[in-house]
């Protein structure tokens, strides 16, 4: 034990296996709200942006973990901004195991829907993610490569590798960042009664 660190392998492989799992993902829950009119059903679903770049490239100083929330009422309105995530999480109560089946079976046309539709809007909401990061990203390299070019023009140690190297790294980057991809990562299905 005194040799586990957070890098160990098997502190990683857990918490990856953890991660990859399907198995806690999804869930079901009442919202008892009179604000709410009862029989809604409400789809929230929680997709997670990945950035497969190299270490060496630090793509996660520009693009963190990042999760998109969508929650999609039955008109297909997308209520995460007007709708806290904590607000509504404290209002939600479980459902017994027989009455989730039965209303999962009964609903399952339409929650399918609901979620090819939170797929589109996810994938709408990556795009100015990725603006952002790439914007932050040339926005940092282009500076760096500035500050170089006027300190090599008083100091000869400055190399012009070096110069080339921000911007290769720069053109890698904005490469990685361009082919982020988003997936589902948890679902939660709420009833309103």
């Amino acid at each position: 034990m005194e040799f586990i660190t957070w890098e160990h392998p098997l502190v990683r492989g857990t918490f990856d296996l953890v991660q990859s799992q399907e198995l806690g993902n999804t869930c079901v829950a009442v919202l008892r709200n009179k604000s709410v009119k009862p029989g809604t059903v409400l789809v929230e679903t929680f997709y997670r942006i990945n950035c497969t770049a190299p270490k060496a490239l630090q793509s996660s100083r520009y693009l963190p973990t990042t999760f998109v929330r969508i929650l999609i009422d039955e008109a297909g309105q997308n209520l995460a901004e007007k709708v806290n995530f904590d607000v509504i999480d404290q209002q939600l109560k479980d459902l017994p195991k027989g009455t989730v089946k039965q209303l999962l079976q009964n609903q399952r046309n339409p929650l399918e829907k609901t979620i090819r539709l939170s797929e589109k809007l996810a994938h709408e909401s990556l795009s100015s993610v990725i603006t952002q990061a790439t914007h932050a990203m040339n926005t940092e390299l282009n500076e760096e490569v500035r500050r170089l070019v006027s300190l090599q023009k008083h100091n000869s140690n400055i190399r012009n590798e070096e110069i080339q190297f921000i911007r290769d790294k720069n053109s890698e980057l904005q490469t990685c960042l361009q082919e982020s991809t988003i997936y589902l990562d948890s679902v939660r299905v709420i009833f309103t009664a």
